[in-house]
């Protein structure tokens, strides 16, 4: 979900070789579909270095049309997801050779399985990024959900998290890493948070509305069942949302939030962003938010702390089921399961209200 290793391209490139060194044997065998953070975006030439290295090559294509550029595909008759895979190869450049080519590696997108798997770079989202857009749209509405069912749209940045909103008024550039690192002390567990020096200063909130009002209307006319981030260092996942700009859970018929996952009108929102991150505490835990976080409004479901990766299986077209999986023993502390039998129907959200982050 983004921030390889922090900077790629950071000591010469060393850094960023150490990490693909480690990485190499679990590359070689399975695909990969890397994430762009803030940290690649601002990796010496703002997002090239990372875009160039994540663009890949790609093999199962028809030699008959032209590279680089759009290309056909080679049909597979594989009867399983890996092997249409091996032999098509399309989670390699897949800026390219995806059914709707973005010809970037900072945004694209592949299906695997009954997953389709959207990858979004909100770096630029949020100051206007009408060609992704564009493209994001154009990729939704190329999915077939009688073949791909599920579809879980992914980015860096969260457009749901009780700590972001908690500190809604705090500096958004040191929120993106922008500003001095002397004054960023990650702690393994959270984001720091720290005032704006002076005024005028953009403030998390204009961020997380901005990104927010952005996506709600295509994630709406799509069903999109899944928004996965990283960035804030630690594990939250919401219950069914139906309105991005105030957080607002779906309502059943008597206008009670609805806090289950049969048959949701929303997109769940996990952020599950303590993976690998440096000075990861040995203890772990997930509680219900409750009031654990103040002010961070009502849409978090559970909060973690503690290293941990996500698993994430697509039974069938109806059930999907996400797994928090511990670094430390591989306990599963926290698991749920998605029952969607009307995919793609498109929500019915709210008239959208900038109250959120008001």
């Amino acid at each position: 979900m983004g921030d390889h290793c922090y900077n790629l391209g950071f000591s010469n490139d060393n850094r960023g070789d150490a990490y693909m060194n480690a990485f190499q044997p679990a590359l070689a065998t399975v695909p990969w579909f890397p994430i762009i953070g803030n940290h690649e975006s601002s990796d010496g030439d703002h997002f090239k270095h990372y875009e160039a290295i994540a663009f890949s090559e790609a093999y199962g294509v028809d030699p008959s049309t032209p590279f680089p550029g759009p290309t056909a595909p080679v049909h597979s008759t594989a009867t399983t997801a890996l092997g249409a895979h091996l032999t098509q190869g399309t989670f390699y450049g897949a800026g390219l050779h995806g059914v709707v080519p973005s010809n970037t590696s900072r945004y694209a997108s592949n299906t695997l399985g009954l997953i389709h798997m959207v990858g979004l770079d909100l770096n630029t989202l949020p100051k206007g990024d009408p060609a992704q857009l564009a493209w994001l749209e154009a990729d939704l509405a190329s999915v077939d959900r009688s073949v791909t069912p599920w579809i879980m749209i992914m980015s860096h940045f969260p457009v749901f998290h009780s700590k972001a909103k908690a500190n809604e008024n705090m500096s958004l550039a040191h929120y993106l890493g922008d500003e001095d690192l002397a004054t960023y002390t990650p702690d393994g567990e959270n984001m720091d948070f720290v005032p704006c020096a002076s005024e005028p200063c953009p403030k998390i909130k204009d961020f997380q509305l901005a990104i927010a009002e952005a996506l709600q209307p295509i994630f709406s006319k799509y069903g999109v069942d899944i928004y996965n981030a990283g960035h804030v260092h630690s594990y939250e996942s919401t219950w069914p949302l139906c309105d991005f700009t105030d957080g607002s859970l779906c309502k059943d018929s008597a206008g009670k939030d609805i806090q289950n996952f049969e048959q949701p009108q929303g997109t769940v929102h996990i952020t599950e962003g303590n993976g690998g991150v440096p000075g990861v505490g040995a203890a772990f835990g997930v509680t219900d938010c409750g009031t654990k976080v103040p002010g961070a409004g009502g849409f978090c479901r559970k909060i973690g702390s503690g290293g941990a990766y996500a698993r994430i299986t697509a039974w069938n077209a109806s059930h999907l089921t996400y797994d928090h999986v511990q670094n430390n023993g591989g306990n599963v502390t926290d698991s749920w399961t998605i029952v969607q039998t009307k995919h793609g129907k498109g929500f019915t959200f709210p008239q959208m209200v900038r109250s959120w982050m008001q």
